[in-house]
């Protein structure tokens, strides 16, 4: 018996063990397929996850935008990817490794953005942060002290029989001294001792070489980074919004279009435009028919007109139409005067409701006088259908009176035959 089976097994459990190994198949010459189960496939909106984490951590990013004070950084294939007009638009600068293209980029995105350009190695880099920059001024400093400190020493004239850096070690040393306000020791005490602390004072000494590499290093990656100024924006928050709406998978459960202030969700519809999200813009266009009040439709009117949203733009101008009195305070409105065709609008507008309501005028009235012919219609109808139910009442009653009794032959010849009776008697009798 092998070992780790049981020693006591009943006879039903040994028969189920031999049934389940023989329906196991055999590993033989006929290929066999097993059932593996394992983790399903990536979903999208994992994806999207790790898009977002490197967004957020601003790592594997090569594109800067610059709007207004803020710098943003994301990612030009994401971009190009989602937006057919930036990947356009990216092609005109093969920087990030795209390939150069001969269409034109849309004059939308030419107008919106500009690509810095890259600074020449004599020009200094205006993108490196102050606190590097003062790092690199600090270095250059020290570095011009140190050499002017050391072209000093090599003016001074030396004594006979000392070298020069007999006198370059007196010179360090004659400061210490004197700043400690100890008694001065003699010359042949100071070349002796000055030797022995040559190299304890030499780590001591920043090495400004260490602190130029490391601004190199970060003008390099600066370097490596396209800078993108966006033009016409009032602030970041429409390209945040923008690139929030591709990170988040084009409008996902857990995105929410959230405008701040009309200028921004103005913003939001020109960059819309520019990179081609129709489902984006429809969305801003719908925020500009929520919490409309008499304070703001105009300012909502001229967006419309600006960005050619005619339909939003005739329902807008509907419903100002039903309330005269609100209509009267729009219209007087002096920021209006600025916006002629927008009055045009709403007073073509108001006349055609004018209109409709004549025409719906009109047609109630027709519709009153063929209401009143249709009553007219029926009223004869119902007389005249009650004169023919009286004249069938009155025939039906003359049928159901009893007619006279007709006599048939029987009785006819029975009467013929009493008169022949009462005359034979009378014959008798005479007789």
């Amino acid at each position: 018996m092998w070992w780790g089976t049981p020693q006591h097994m009943h006879k039903a459990e040994a028969a189920e063990a031999e049934k389940m190994a023989a329906a196991v198949p055999s590993l033989g010459t006929v290929p066999m397929d097993l059932d593996v189960k394992g983790e399903g496939p990536t979903t999208p909106h994992e994806l999207h996850a790790g898009l977002r984490s490197l967004l957020e951590s601003k790592e594997c990013c090569d594109i800067v935008f610059i709007a207004g004070e803020e710098r943003i950084e994301a990612h030009a294939v994401v971009l190009a990817a989602s937006s057919g007009s930036f990947c356009t638009f990216l092609r005109q600068n093969p920087a990030l490794g795209l390939s150069m293209s001969a269409v034109d980029s849309p004059k939308e995105m030419e107008d919106l953005f500009s690509v810095q350009q890259k600074r020449q190695p004599d020009q200094p880099d205006t993108s490196i942060e102050v606190g590097q920059a003062t790092t690199e001024a600090e270095g250059v400093t020290e570095t011009n002290s140190t050499k002017n400190s050391q072209a000093d020493v090599a003016d001074m004239p030396t004594e006979p029989g000392k070298t020069e850096s007999d006198a370059v070690t007196i010179v360090a040393t004659e400061p210490a001294e004197t700043g400690t306000g100890a008694e001065p020791k003699p010359a042949e005490a100071q070349e002796v001792s000055q030797p022995a602390e040559e190299p304890k004072q030499a780590p001591k000494q920043t090495d400004p070489t260490d602190k130029e590499r490391e601004v190199k290093e970060v003008e390099k990656e600066m370097q490596q980074k396209m800078h993108i100024h966006v033009n016409g924006l009032s602030s970041a928050e429409a390209l945040h919004i923008i690139l929030d709406y591709v990170y988040k998978g084009f409008g996902g459960a857990d995105w929410q279009y959230n405008a701040t202030t009309a200028q921004v969700n103005k913003d939001v519809l020109r960059l819309a435009r520019s990179f081609g999200f129709s489902h984006l813009h429809e969305h801003a266009a719908r925020w500009l028919a929520t919490g409309l009040t008499t304070e703001n439709v105009l300012e909502r009117l001229v967006t419309c007109e600006e960005f050619g949203l005619g339909l939003l733009r005739e329902k807008i101008n509907e419903r100002l139409a039903l309330k005269p009195a609100e209509l009267m305070l729009v219209c007087s409105s002096p920021e209006i005067t600025k916006h002629p065709r927008i009055l045009q609008d709403l007073l073509v507008q108001v006349a055609s409701l004018q209109d409709k309501q004549d025409a719906n005028a009109e047609d109630g009235n027709q519709k009153e006088e063929e209401a009143e012919k249709e009553n007219h219609e029926n009223q004869e109808s119902l007389e005249n259908k009650e004169n023919k139910n009286e004249n069938r009442q009155d025939k039906q009653t003359k049928k159901e009176k009893p007619d006279k009794h007709k006599p048939t032959k029987a009785e006819k010849m029975a009467k013929q035959e009493k008169p022949q009776a009462e005359k034979q008697p009378a014959k008798r009798r005479k007789a």
